[in-house]
């Protein structure tokens, strides 16, 4: 099972792109702090998702808002065109996020993870993150 829970704040204004097909995709990052013997590191999580979610995040969603996010651990590889080295972003793809806007709880959740991964992921260059 791939199931993934992270809470924190939003690092900043989420990035919205529309895809040719109509479809929105919102990608944002997370601070979320990892207690260790030695004290607090904060560790920054990538997410993304698209369709419903991605409107409700574009018109709500603000940097510095306390975010909750259900989903599923997720990857893009390339080759870098450059260096030609492998290069790997990790991030999770939302099936569910709600927030807290001044004391306001907001919950998104949708089918929309049953659309096709190429889509979702926005394999055209036009569409690319």
């Amino acid at each position: 099972m791939n199931k993934v829970f992270i809470s924190g704040m939003v690092g900043k204004d989420p990035v919205i792109h529309e895809l040719s097909s109509g479809i929105k995709k919102a990608e944002f990052s997370v601070a979320n702090k990892v207690w260790k013997k030695d004290g607090a590191k904060t560790v920054w999580v990538q997410v993304r998702t698209i369709g419903k979610r991605a409107e409700a995040i574009e018109a709500n969603l603000k940097k510095g808002m306390k975010v909750w996010v259900e989903g599923s651990w997720d990857a893009d590889e390339w080759k870098d065109k450059t260096t030609q080295l492998n290069r790997r972003l990790d991030y999770v793809f939302a099936s569910s996020i709600e927030w807290d806007s001044r004391g306001a709880s907001n919950v998104t959740r949708d089918n929309d993870r049953d659309m096709s991964r190429d889509e979702s992921h926005g394999n055209d260059d036009d569409d690319a993150y």
